[in-house]
């Protein structure tokens, strides 16, 4: 099994197709269409854009058992859409 695109992801919202299409690593990978436009649909597409960094910030705690709480908030708060 090959790894997943690497991160950091983002996330957009076409209003007219009403499908969130995800880029990783400078190029799209997704696209995602809800039936229902609705904000969990945002925080769905957020979350799926968190995954990369909350990936790496639980990895980072395992090898680490310092330094890496800053990156699992960061990563968070993006998933929340606080950054």
């Amino acid at each position: 099994m090959s790894g997943h695109t690497p991160g950091p992801w983002k996330s957009s919202y076409n209003r007219l197709t009403k499908t969130h299409s995800f880029v990783g690593d400078g190029m799209w990978f997704a696209k995602v269409s809800w039936t229902v436009t609705s904000v969990r649909n945002e925080a769905d597409a957020r979350l799926i854009a968190a995954a990369p960094d909350l990936l790496a910030a639980l990895k980072h705690s395992l090898i680490e058992p310092s330094g890496w709480v800053e990156e699992a908030r960061a990563a968070i708060a993006k998933a929340e859409g606080r950054s």
